[in-house]
């Protein structure tokens, strides 16, 4: 959405005639970043990658940030792991058996 903006002086003299007009506009913030994958595991850490998002809503994407949630069934009880500026992420001190989700969300 863009608005547009123009400022006036008032005082007992009067209004001024009006400042330049200014446009300006508001980021709808990024869309979720795309193609998270599992790189690579081990019993006790898993390594993920993901592209940037689609789109960046209006602005730079400035961090990345993982959660994961674990458990014998998936609840959507998020832990925060990381928030970084980098595509990609080693979670570790996993432990073997256990269901881990993860997922990544951007930011700017």
């Amino acid at each position: 959405m863009t608005y547009r903006f123009r400022g006036y002086s008032i005082c007992n003299a009067g209004t001024s005639a009006g400042g330049n007009l200014i446009s300006c506009f508001t980021a709808d913030g990024p869309s979720s970043p795309l193609n998270l994958v599992r790189v690579s595991s081990t019993d006790t850490s898993i390594y993920l990658s993901w592209e940037s998002p689609y789109t960046s809503g209006g602005a730079a994407i400035t961090s990345y940030t993982i959660y994961m949630d674990s458990g014998a069934t998936p609840s959507e009880d998020w832990s925060l792991l990381a928030t970084q500026t980098t595509n990609a992420y080693n979670a570790t001190s996993l432990t073997n058996n256990i269901f881990y989700r993860f997922k990544v969300a951007a930011s700017n």
